[in-house]
């Protein structure tokens, strides 16, 4: 009986061992827990750049029988082994192949942990996790803005001094001046070298008369600092509406305050515009260029335009006819330029009219309108010129 036992016991106790756990599902490499899916994902760092990061997923399968992925993308944290349902998370599109993501604005000081990930019909796949660290946050360089210097009507020097670079290199410094001391999208931007040290840096087309504000500034990784606001004023114009200058009277400033336009300081006379037929000519620019463009055309002769290109006053010979626009300027002046006492108070401008070909644009000096004229009208001609 005791024998009959024992051999039961060693039965019972071989069945035992011979048994064990049917189990299909096992962890690869990638992270795929699921043998039944193909899928396997790769997870790259490919760029570290300050507190930003470039990604890179790969999803591919194993003799292309796999489920389509129908998302997939990056998760992360500060903790290893993130996932899609606690971690940040992005979604890149769908499908096999390579995809990239940017991350910016991470934690400074940080080490985070990243793995690609891919959804399909057996669920959610990761590939390997990869770690990456954000270094310490570099600091803003330091930088002074200089005063303003050799400060006529229309230029003036500036500059600055990087002090410190704040721990990185300074990639770009210079300065920006606006007519604003708040700053805003009008600003003018002068580069001037990277690094520490000082610099400076030429201002140029400025307005005469005019304040501007200035302020130095230095970038490096972390950002871009800036200096203190220092402000300046140009000249003024050495010149005013109404000054007897070069051969006639000044009837225009530009905003240098260093250039303008003279008016004769009496008519020319009456001319007209082109020969009765004349078609539209395109004298459309400038008056220098409308004048140049009929006296090409007709040669040097007696109408309008000719007499201002052939006129010879006070020791100058670079009149012209005015355009339209600079005519309608001397008008708004005609008061301190005088001599328009008519009787015609129709001045011939250089500017054609393309809607009536046979006709040109004078301004009248009663009321400053453009009465458009036949060109072969006869009206009053005031010469100007250029400084």
């Amino acid at each position: 009986m005791k024998n009959t036992i024992l051999n039961y016991l060693l039965v019972l106790v071989l069945l035992f061992a011979g048994c064990k756990k049917n189990d299909d599902t096992t962890t690869n490499s990638d992270n795929n827990t699921n043998n039944n899916d193909l899928m396997h994902i790769v997870t790259n760092i490919v760029n570290v750049s300050g507190n930003n990061v470039v990604l890179e997923g790969y999803v591919y399968n194993d003799a292309g029988a796999a489920e389509p992925t129908v998302r997939r993308g990056f998760c992360w944290g500060t903790s290893s082994s993130p996932n899609v349902s606690s971690n940040d998370t992005t979604i890149d599109g769908s499908g096999f192949g390579s995809y990239q993501r940017t991350i910016t604005n991470l934690s400074w000081n940080t080490t985070y942990y990243v793995r690609a990930y891919g959804v399909d019909n057996f669920g959610t796949q990761y590939g390997v996790e990869v770690s990456f660290a954000i270094g310490a946050d570099p600091s803003l360089p330091t930088v002074t803005t200089i005063g303003i210097s050799g400060i006529p009507q229309i230029a003036a020097t500036g500059g600055g001094d990087v002090t410190s670079s704040g721990g990185t290199a300074v990639t770009a410094r210079g300065i920006e001046y606006s007519l604003s001391p708040t700053f805003n999208l009008s600003n003018v931007t002068i580069t001037s070298g990277s690094g520490t040290g000082n610099f400076t840096a030429n201002l140029s087309n400025l307005s005469a008369n005019t304040t501007y504000y200035v302020r130095a500034y230095a970038t490096n990784s972390g950002g871009t600092s800036y200096g203190n606001v220092v402000s300046f004023s140009t000249l003024p114009s050495p010149f005013t509406i109404g000054q007897s200058y070069q051969g006639g009277i000044i009837f225009f400033i530009d905003g240098t305050g260093l250039h303008g336009l003279i008016a004769a300081a009496s008519d020319q006379g009456t001319r007209a515009y082109a020969p009765a037929g004349t078609g539209f000519l395109n004298a459309t620019g400038g008056g220098q260029y409308n004048t140049n463009l009929i006296v090409n055309l007709f040669g040097a002769s007696n109408w309008a335009a000719g007499l201002c290109n052939s006129l010879t006053l006070n020791g100058y010979s670079d009149w012209f006819l005015p355009s339209s626009g600079e005519l309608k300027t001397l008008y708004d002046n005609r008061a301190v330029v005088g001599g328009f006492n008519g009787p015609d108070f129709f001045y011939w401008s250089s500017t054609d009219n393309n809607l009536y070909p046979n006709s040109a644009t004078t301004v009248s000096f009663i009321d400053g309108t453009f009465p458009i004229e036949g060109k072969n009208v006869g009206h009053v001609v005031r010469a100007v010129r250029a400084f």
